[in-house]
């Protein structure tokens, strides 16, 4: 259970469901039913920015809710690793999510989400070579490619760059 103490609103997961109730705590009515997709481990509330975040039993994901409008605004994908229990700290709107059979303690910022990069190579023979898994916590992505373009020789080319020492994908 997660409670927004400003909206007065409790965030209840189910044991055995992919369904989070939103429960006016005044009223004592539940006034949504949010899809998350699996059954929640942990959920954590940042009552000054109003966003959910839930984790899973088994998954390498948090779900992050807009408490505005109760909606998902973004899956935030892992990379392997598992959250456990989450907390969320309100001054700095940091959340810190415990590693599975880990020791390790992951932390994202406020705007953090997941988005998965394909890495091709620019020269023929065109080669996929990997994903890269950017997290809004580390890198700011900066000029998107959102589709293929074509050089002067008819190729299909993805241009992106990565400034490690600005943290800056684009």
């Amino acid at each position: 259970i997660g409670i927004d103490n400003t909206k007065n609103l409790a965030y209840i997961a189910h044991h055995n469901s992919p369904h989070m109730a939103v429960v006016d705590i005044l009223n004592h009515k539940v006034v949504k039913q949010i899809p998350i997709g699996f059954e929640a481990q942990s959920i954590a509330v940042d009552t000054n920015e109003h966003k959910i975040y839930v984790s899973f039993h088994d998954l390498d994901k948090i779900v992050k809710i807009d408490g505005s409008n109760n909606e998902i605004e973004t899956v935030i994908e892992l990379d392997g690793r598992t959250p456990n229990d989450i907390a969320i700290d309100s001054l700095s709107h940091k959340l810190y999510a415990s590693i599975k059979f880990s020791n390790n303690l992951f932390v994202m910022g406020p705007e953090s989400y997941a988005l998965s990069i394909p890495v091709v190579t620019n020269k023929p023979p065109i080669l996929f070579v990997d994903n890269i898994i950017a997290h809004s916590q580390d890198v700011q992505i900066l000029n998107p490619v959102l589709m293929d373009t074509q050089d002067s020789n008819d190729n299909l080319t993805s241009a992106a760059i990565l400034d490690s020492e600005n943290k800056s994908l684009s």
